[in-house]
């Protein structure tokens, strides 16, 4: 009984730890709720799917993106990307809507041909497709045989992923978040 209360309180404190992203509940609890088994092992699946190691197959599927970067970052002249109002060096562009696809193989691909004519999302117009690999919760992009980018990516959820330029390989683009379409 006590290892179960210092788990529940260590789930409720981990419940302000976690972005808006990653909804554990459907509606707040008050003190004296009961949780029923089906919320517990609900919470417990979005908690294991959100601090396990990423593997290729977690990224198989289509995804619709959105990229952001400063304004010192290639992207003011870019098709696809707009800017905010924030003066400089904070103007923030910014790339929605970006349909990228990911399919199984050795190395696995990835496609965003749907994104014709303006389909530059990790800049420097690169082509619309080409391969990937993940290792150690970091994608690897690579396009023209060789390795182009690479991003330390977290999982929020089954749903979710953010990616995090690692500085490995050039490019402008920083970061980016994609949301599972299917």
């Amino acid at each position: 009984m006590k290892l179960f209360l210092k788990l529940v309180f260590l789930i409720f404190i981990s419940l302000n730890l976690f972005s808006d992203e990653l909804e554990l509940q459907s509606q707040d609890k008050k003190a004296g709720d009961v949780l029923s088994s089906s919320e517990w092992n609900s919470v417990m699946k979005k908690l294991r799917s959100s601090s396990r190691k990423v593997k290729d197959e977690m990224l198989l599927g289509n995804w619709t993106c959105t990229g952001m970067a400063f304004s010192g970052e290639s992207f003011d002249s870019v098709a696809g990307w707009s800017a905010d109002n924030t003066p400089a060096p904070f103007t923030v562009y910014k790339r929605s809507g970006y349909s990228l696809t990911f399919a199984t193989g050795n190395p696995g691909t990835w496609d965003a041909s749907a994104n014709t004519p303006n389909g530059d999302l990790f800049g420097n117009d690169h082509p619309l497709t080409g391969k990937f690999k993940v290792l150690n919760n970091e994608l690897f992009i690579s396009w023209s045989d060789s390795i182009q980018r690479s991003f330390a990516l977290k999982f929020h959820g089954p749903n979710r992923f953010t990616g995090k330029k690692t500085g490995h390989f050039s490019g402008p683009l920083r970061n980016f978040y994609c949301d599972k379409q299917s």
